[in-house]
């Protein structure tokens, strides 16, 4: 985030080129423009792919992305699914548990607002709700001994802060910080 503050104040990050040049392109920004010249726009659909890092259940990778579409200029809203496995032992088993995350969230791109005039950062944050399955799996000789009960399914709320710097047209790296599906996500995305 602090990399993505930089970026966005580094000087000549949105200062167009000189008259007379044959363009009104902004330096810098390696014609990653969007048509209305910001990194988010109201009416654009957003798909991120990635890995999250970090869940309350352990420190395995869970994979997957969310779909959002921009409602207003400040507003989007989508859905999200990550898968996650990780094994487990104690007594001398070994236990299997795959979780599935799903569900909706919500986003405020706050950008604008930071007067952050740089057209390849967007900086949001956001809250989700969603249902977290957990399959379960043991081998037959630890029939005698449970699996942990701390990794049943239950409702899943997460929230948010992270942004997105733009590297192509339509094409950015991302990274989120929150509590919900991983303490860290990162991945690419994509403006459609």
């Amino acid at each position: 985030m602090t990399l993505l503050l930089w970026l966005a104040h580094t000087p000549g990050s949105a200062q167009t080129q000189p008259a007379g040049t044959g363009t009104s392109q902004p330096v810098g920004t390696g014609g990653a423009q969007s048509q209305s010249g910001d990194a988010y726009d109201k009416g654009k659909s957003y798909i991120d792919l990635g890995l999250g890092l970090g869940s309350e259940y352990g420190a395995s990778i869970a994979l997957g992305g969310s779909y959002e579409y921009g409602f207003s200029s400040r507003i989007s809203g989508g859905v999200y699914a990550y898968y996650e496995h990780f094994n487990e032992g104690y007594v001398g088993y070994n236990y299997g548990y795959s979780f599935f995350y799903f569900g909706v969230r919500a986003s405020y791109h706050f950008a604008k607002d930071l007067k952050i005039n740089n057209n390849k950062i967007d900086l949001y944050g956001g809250v989700g709700l969603g249902y977290a399955t957990v399959n379960q799996s043991a081998p037959e000789a630890a029939a005698g001994y449970p699996a942990d009960p701390r990794y049943g399914s239950k409702i899943n709320p997460d929230i948010f802060a992270g942004g997105k710097y733009y590297f192509a047209h339509r094409i950015s790296a991302f990274a989120e910080l929150g509590y919900g599906v991983s303490i860290l996500r990162a991945g690419i995305g994509f403006k459609l």
